[in-house]
């Protein structure tokens, strides 16, 4: 395991670090969970701590974090408003799930 225990750890904020899958997904997604912990920072800057893409859609499935807001899931380009609003400065575990079949999500905190 990578240091503290966490398989991915980014220990700075870039716009270059990511982890990737290797390959094809090898059948449709039908559903898709996130958990991670973050710790976001005061400034009203807006970060993406998880994106799913697919050919021909960059936006399939994108968790955004703005400084002192509830955290949105755009999913296919549409965004909806989570009620999940992370303290800056605060380490918490989140976890967010959608159903693409049934247009369902989920986030909790």
């Amino acid at each position: 395991g990578a240091r503290g225990g966490f398989r991915v750890a980014f220990p700075l904020r870039t716009n270059y670090m990511f982890a990737r899958l290797r390959g094809p997904v090898r059948s449709p997604l039908r559903a898709v969970s996130a958990c991670l912990w973050l710790r976001p920072g005061g400034a009203p800057n807006l970060g993406t701590p998880f994106s799913y893409s697919a050919p021909g859609q960059p936006n399939e499935l994108v968790l955004l974090a703005w400084g002192g807001r509830p955290l949105e899931l755009l999913v296919d380009d549409q965004a909806v408003a989570l009620s999940l609003s992370p303290a800056p400065g605060r380490w918490q575990h989140l976890c967010v799930t959608w159903a693409g079949f049934v247009l369902t999500w989920a986030g909790f905190e």
